[in-house]
């Protein structure tokens, strides 16, 4: 009997999700990219949280398709839980699934973060300084400029 109302304990406990947010209590962050001058290759819209920032090891990405005479594209990332993250956009022109970079790492392709955070120098950026709060159940919009070469 013991060890059947263990097991039985066991088999709830690991069936069931340790998700801490509450249903109906994710996010999303609307993401609006201006500034599109090249019209071949991809929008990547690529969402990161602290740990993985500027990594292969992302939470999200979308790929929009460059379209021809369209300098402004939308989308959004959505069932988001609580915490800090931060958005990048990068355009790549050629479709290699690549962020090309010149010889001394300086980006060749339209780039941008969240919070329009510039580089200074050729330094990486900071998670903190392009990072956006969400407390749940909202919808944060926001807006990022494209930097062209």
């Amino acid at each position: 009997m013991i060890i059947q109302t263990v097991l039985a304990l066991a088999s709830i406990i690991f069936s069931s999700s340790y998700d801490t947010v509450p249903k109906g209590f994710t996010s999303t962050i609307a993401v609006t990219v201006t500034n599109i001058e090249h019209h071949e290759g991809h929008i990547k819209a690529v969402l990161f949280d602290r740990s993985n920032f500027l990594s292969e090891k992302y939470v999200a990405c979308i790929k929009i398709p460059a379209v021809q005479s369209q300098s402004i594209v939308q989308t959004a990332f959505s069932d988001i839980t609580p915490g800090d993250y931060a958005v990048a956009i990068y355009q790549d022109l050629n479709d290699n699934n690549w962020f090309d970079r010149n010889w001394i790492g300086y980006p060749k392709e339209p780039f941008a973060m969240s919070n329009n955070l510039r580089p200074i120098n050729m330094i990486y950026p900071d998670f903190d300084d392009a990072k956006i709060h969400l407390s749940g159940n909202e919808t944060v919009k926001i807006d990022i400029e494209l930097l062209n070469n």
